[in-house]
């Protein structure tokens, strides 16, 4: 994105996720929840270049 990707739907899954009890992000949401924060804030900075950071930081 940041090289000037494009995003568009798809008409098929190109990746499956499952999500279970014992994995790290489920079992230590302490430690994986900031680190989730600040991947998310990243992508929307170069998804959506014209965002405020502050903007972006609201929901912390």
């Amino acid at each position: 994105m940041a090289a000037g990707g494009q995003m568009d739907n798809v008409d098929q899954f190109l990746t499956e996720h499952r999500s279970h009890r014992g994995s790290f992000t489920n079992s230590r949401i302490d430690i994986a929840r900031r680190s989730l924060q600040d991947a998310r804030s990243s992508l929307l900075g170069v998804w959506y270049p014209q965002l405020d950071p502050r903007d972006i930081e609201l929901d912390r």
